[in-house]
């Protein structure tokens, strides 16, 4: 049985090495952090390519009034926020 058993010591970092891992523990982390942000902005990049297909250069749903287009009801909603906050078209 004793062949089985697994030392978790045997694994342990040597003090001799702890700067040395230490150090590569970071650059892994920042390495990570670069990793993340160059994956959202790829992300965000493919994503908008949808959304512009689906919504064009709007990505705010427009309320649609009974028998409006969705290009009308998207024009009219865009001049409603512009006359909310004082801007005219």
């Amino acid at each position: 049985m004793a062949a089985n058993f697994h030392n978790p010591i045997s694994q342990a970092v040597r003090p001799e090495d702890t700067a040395e891992t230490l150090s590569k523990y970071r650059r892994s982390q920042e390495q990570g952090k670069a990793d993340y942000a160059l994956m959202v902005k790829a992300f965000y990049d493919l994503i908008t390519d949808f959304y512009e297909y689906g919504w064009g250069q709007s990505f705010h749903f427009a309320p649609m009034k009974g028998g409006e287009s969705f290009e009308a009801s998207l024009v009219a909603h865009q001049h409603f926020l512009g006359e909310a906050v004082g801007r005219k078209p």
